[in-house]
């Protein structure tokens, strides 16, 4: 299958704080800002419809005119950051249903 070309992500959440770790890196999120918001969902759900993003991130419908640019703005951002923890690009793809997370992903317990 597609996901076994790449290797498990792992999240942790230690209080409010969220680790990434692909292969040997680790990334630090906040979990404050829409892209970040955005990734996580992604990881949780593995495929994340636009109308979905819209309502998670602004509490409000998908506005198509509107919103396809504000989603692809912040997609750009979710791929940036994932490139940052060395996971390529192409691991985000997107089609029908909308953007679909292809590495395996791995919630770890939350710490305290």
């Amino acid at each position: 299958s597609e996901s076994q070309k790449y290797s498990e992500v792992r999240v942790m959440k230690r209080a409010k704080k969220i680790s990434l770790r692909y292969e040997n890196k680790i990334i630090r999120l906040d979990g404050e800002l829409p892209n970040e918001k955005l990734l996580m969902l992604l990881l949780k759900k593995k495929v994340l419809a636009k109308a979905d993003a819209i309502k998670y991130l602004y509490h409000r419908p998908y506005d198509s005119e509107f919103d396809d640019e504000v989603i692809r703005r912040e997609m750009e951002k979710v791929r940036k950051r994932l490139q940052k923890l060395g996971i390529p690009t192409t691991a985000v793809v997107f089609d029908k249903k909308g953007y679909r997370f292809l590495p395996p992903v791995c919630m770890m317990k939350e710490t305290h």
